[in-house]
């Protein structure tokens, strides 16, 4: 029986596969295509994003996203996708707050959930430390931060052998996220 050679805890076949599906990058405070042209540019049409007007909690989660170092206005596309900004929103699936976070997900990184101020704060640590993990990729950050980690590292697995892009793989809910907060 062959050995599996493993770094980090995954099959180096995995890894391989994983650096050939990339699909964008942050640099600096802007998302990034593969080609380097900007995404997340608001098509003609598209619903308008929520104005700092609409919600007293869109220049804390601004200020989160900045502090993190994620771009802004992808951050607070994602709560609005989250939660709409509501603070005592509760999912169906159980997750609570403005960050809509699983209790003992919340539980687990230190924060209050119910409390917007330190959600938004605990939220774009969260989203940072995927996209460091994901190696500036903010897309499979955002899908793991949807569909949790070993569902974007399932996907990756599943489509790249198949030479599909990941993300066809993710189940349609968090491939809908991703499209609402990208605009891809």
């Amino acid at each position: 029986m062959g050995k599996w050679i493993a770094i980090g805890g995954l099959p180096l076949a995995a890894i391989l596969l994983m650096s050939f599906c990339v699909l964008v990058t942050v640099s600096g405070n802007r998302a990034l295509s593969m080609e380097g042209q900007p995404i997340g540019e608001q098509p003609s049409g598209a619903s308008q994003p929520i104005s700092e007007q609409e919600s007293p909690y869109v220049p804390i989660a601004r200020l989160a996203a900045s502090k993190a170092g994620l771009p802004p206005d992808l951050f607070v596309r994602q709560i609005q996708v989250e939660s709409g900004f509501n603070p005592t929103a509760v999912s169906p699936a159980g997750a609570v707050g403005i960050a809509q976070f699983l209790p003992t997900t919340a539980a687990g990184i230190g924060i209050n959930p119910w409390n917007p101020q330190d959600a938004l704060t605990g939220a774009a640590r969260l989203m940072a430390s995927y996209v460091k993990s994901y190696q500036g990729d903010y897309a499979k950050a955002l899908a793991a931060y949807n569909a949790g980690s070993g569902g974007v590292s399932q996907a990756i697995a599943i489509c790249c052998t198949q030479q599909r892009p990941w993300y066809q793989c993710l189940p349609m809910e968090t491939r809908l996220y991703l499209q609402k907060i990208l605009w891809i």
